[in-house]
């Protein structure tokens, strides 16, 4: 059935990953993006933003797994 630590950091992966977007558009595109276009590529390097910011919010999710898993009581078998 998975453990509460993980249920809880797959429900916050999405969220973590939002917050992390507009830095790794920024870091990817730079103020281009914003301002006048970065060209015939853009959408290639904003769908490599979102997946930059899925990767990134990993070690997060992790850190929160085993946070609430070591804080939450064992479940009965």
């Amino acid at each position: 059935m998975g453990t509460r630590g993980g249920k809880v950091a797959f429900a916050l992966t999405p969220i973590i990953a939002f917050a992390l977007f507009p830095l790794t558009m920024d870091l990817f595109l730079g103020p281009c993006f914003f301002e006048e276009g970065c060209g015939p590529d853009e959408t290639l390097w904003v769908a490599g933003a979102l997946l930059a910011a899925l990767g990134f919010s990993v070690a997060p999710a992790l850190a929160i797994r085993a946070t609430v898993n070591r804080l939450s009581p064992s479940q009965p078998g």
